[in-house]
């Protein structure tokens, strides 16, 4: 029978050896993210976290303004372009949940004229295998980045394109579905896309630092984004209109921000389970709804990802390992995804030697 002063020097040599790990993975992590930055591969902030208390590293890179030299910090905010989707995607199914919509309701309950509307369906919008065209990538785009637009002047332009296939055929990546899903919210919920995220996800969860992007709002705390030219120097991004965007990729954040997204889905706070799990299943190829699925070694993933002129963004999720990482950047060159990857790494080896 062991003795109570040997179990209790036990239990404070395993606490010890944890923390010591802890602050070796921290380190191992500040080590990257500077080198990055001083290379000049980024600037930004970058959140990871692993509970509630097991690591938590939260920092800024760079300037937020480069012009004024204004630091970064956890609480810059950042445009999230394409991470946008996420937050779309959990509104539809706040909606199913209160039997608001169904994800077999046809685009034509909504938009009757829209070609082959019966056929495609909110599923479809939001696995982007509807086939319809993604107006990101048409001639007329390059006019309507700079105007304020509607969803609804986006889908009198799509409509009348031919889809590029059959609804639910294959995949292929459209901005033009989560334009036509900021619609659907719209008139579902009575209510601006803008206004039901904050009344149904930022207010509850205390998102304070996220929203709909307005350039001309002066809004505290804003990072301005920036890109190379073929010299590699620093340039200011060019204007982009947000609205344009709208529930495909219209929305600022913070890394502290996304945090709290990521409590809200560990906790099952905004979304039941069984709307989560819908969420986070891969329908083609690695995608869910308004994410990316994959996994490092067998350690399961769900990520969100943006890129535009001047920004870059990743979130990741582990569902079953409690560990979120957030990197927003305003170098549009910066490549999150690798960063976030490689962090994401560190983080599993420590894990996994701590498990040995």
């Amino acid at each position: 029978m062991k003795d109570k002063t040997t179990e209790i020097k036990q239990d404070e040599t395993d606490d010890k050896q944890k923390s010591n790990n802890q602050v070796a993975t921290i380190r191992q992590i500040c080590h990257y993210l500077e080198s990055l930055k001083e290379s000049g591969q980024l600037s930004g902030a970058v959140l990871v976290a692993k509970g509630e208390d097991d690591i938590r590293f939260g920092k800024g890179y760079g300037f937020s303004n480069y012009e004024l030299e204004i630091c970064n910090t956890p609480t810059t905010k950042f445009r999230i372009a394409s991470l946008t989707k996420l937050f779309t995607a959990a509104a539809i199914m706040q909606l199913v949940e209160k039997g608001l919509l169904s994800l077999t309701d046809p685009l034509s309950k909504f938009i009757p004229n829209f070609p082959r509307a019966q056929e495609i369906t909110i599923h479809h919008l939001l696995t982007h295998t509807s086939g319809i065209v993604n107006y990101t990538t048409l001639p007329e785009y390059e006019e309507l980045k700079i105007k304020p637009t509607t969803p609804e002047k986006i889908i009198a332009l799509i409509q009348n394109k031919q889809p590029n296939f059959n609804p639910g055929e294959k995949f292929s990546y459209s901005n033009s579905g989560y334009t036509l899903l900021t619609y659907i919210i719209e008139k579902t919920a009575g209510m601006s896309y803008s206004d039901y995220l904050q009344k149904n996800i930022f207010n509850p969860l205390a998102m304070q630092d996220t929203g709909y992007d307005d350039k001309s709002i002066v809004l505290k705390n804003r990072a301005s984004g920036y890109i190379k030219d073929d010299n590699n120097t620093l340039k200011n991004a060019p204007y982009r209109d947000m609205s344009l965007l709208s529930g495909a990729g219209g929305l600022y954040s913070t890394v502290e921000d996304l945090f709290k997204f990521h409590r809200a889905l560990a906790s099952k706070t905004i979304l039941k389970k069984e709307s989560i799990d819908t969420m986070f299943t891969t329908y083609q190829g690695n995608h869910g709804y308004g994410c990316t699925i994959g996994n490092i070694g067998d350690k399961k993933f769900v990520c969100g990802i943006g890129g535009m002129s001047g920004f870059s963004s990743i979130f990741m999720h582990f569902p079953d390992n409690n560990i979120c990482i957030s990197l927003l950047s305003n170098f549009g060159f910066t490549n999150s995804e690798k960063i976030a990857h490689d962090v994401a790494e560190i983080i599993l080896n420590q894990l996994t030697n701590a498990e040995k």
